[in-house]
């Protein structure tokens, strides 16, 4: 049996962007409109009334079930993500149907909390491959879907366990390992679902393959390609996972050496508070009480990068805290004599 393991993400099952042939952008390019949230078949009348071109495009999940034909799916819904559930089955029974192939088993899961949480997402995808005959069929595993931490447990997930899984990367419309060029949305109704779906196998199937890939060779481009994703997603520990893991995807044993020390560098800065050495070695940010001012700049710098991921209530704890040791830091320069009265609850 044949088994595919994906999350969902706002692109999947379909995604469509809406440009002109002839007006341009001022950039130069095709004029693109970004549709509110929610599409009506109203709204794609007035696009086509107005001139504009439909792009539509298979999410990544849609491009592995068309190219693979699965036997079972096993989705992985995050809360966000759940209102896609029956978009993604309507779309799939309608793949199926075309191809006259048996309508797969669908098995949903649900992700609560921890989607930006690479151990969170690895412990879920751990328990769902542990309750799974693993020596009886052939699995895939989708590794473009999801957020970066969700895509991390896909992957290490298969190394790690050494379950021999196929991994599957799918490339965005516009040949970038992203998809992001592709317009999601939350939900489609099911009439403009089923125009969108229709259109595409009238004008244009997309063609997009899925890259499957094992062996060691193709391993090895993929774990260089992923260790290159996590740092650029500012996924630390998974990088550095891979780089303990696998020294040789970076050639020159300096270049190895000097990246282990600033991935646990910057790892430190969450794990252990520990302020980073070359704001330590930086004679610039020597400001008074220097050990002071560098944890400022530390902890500044830790909420920067907690905020790049997306980690929002992360970003708002945190800034609660910088900003009161910041202005208990500036009211005792200001004013050493002040005396402080904490008043005691009777």
């Amino acid at each position: 049996m044949k088994t595919l393991i994906t999350f969902i993400s706002q692109y999947d099952p379909i995604g469509v962007k809406f440009k002109h042939p002839t007006k341009k952008d001022e950039t130069g390019r095709e004029k693109t409109d970004n549709f509110r949230r929610a599409l009506s078949i109203g709204d794609i009348h007035t696009y086509e009334h107005d001139g504009y071109q439909q792009e539509i495009s298979d999410g990544p999940a849609l491009v592995i079930i068309k190219d693979e034909l699965p036997d079972k799916l096993i989705v992985i819904y995050s809360d966000e993500m759940k209102v896609k559930q029956e978009n993604f089955e309507r779309t799939v029974k309608t793949v199926y149907r075309k191809k006259a192939v048996q309508i797969p088993v669908i098995q949903n899961e649900y992700v609560t909390e921890g989607v930006h949480e690479f151990e969170a997402m690895y412990k879920f995808v751990e328990k769902i491959l542990d309750r799974e005959d693993m020596s009886n069929g052939d699995y895939i595993l989708n590794i473009t879907s999801g957020t970066a931490q969700c895509q991390a447990a896909m992957y290490f997930i298969n190394f790690i366990k050494d379950y021999h899984t196929r991994l599957a990367r799918v490339d965005s419309p516009n040949g970038k390992k992203t998809n992001r060029s592709n317009q999601g949305a939350p939900y489609f109704e099911e009439v403009v679902l089923d125009d969108l779906l229709k259109k595409q196998t009238a004008e244009k199937e997309d063609e997009r393959k899925p890259e499957i890939e094992t062996g060691e060779k193709l391993k090895n481009n993929l774990l260089q390609r992923t260790y290159k994703d996590f740092i650029l997603k500012y996924e630390y520990k998974a990088a550095l996972d891979i780089l303990k893991g696998n020294p040789d995807i970076i050639s020159d044993k300096q270049d190895q050496e000097k990246s282990k020390n600033i991935l646990e560098s910057m790892i430190s800065v969450f794990q252990k508070q520990r302020v980073l050495e070359e704001i330590v070695a930086d004679d610039n940010l020597q400001y008074g009480d220097t050990d002071e001012f560098q944890k400022v700049l530390n902890y500044y710098l830790m909420i920067d990068i907690l905020n790049r991921r997306g980690q929002v209530t992360d970003v708002l704890v945190k800034a609660k805290s910088f900003a009161e040791f910041i202005l208990k830091s500036v009211i005792e320069r200001r004013h050493p004599d002040l005396k402080v009265i904490k008043k005691i609850k009777k």
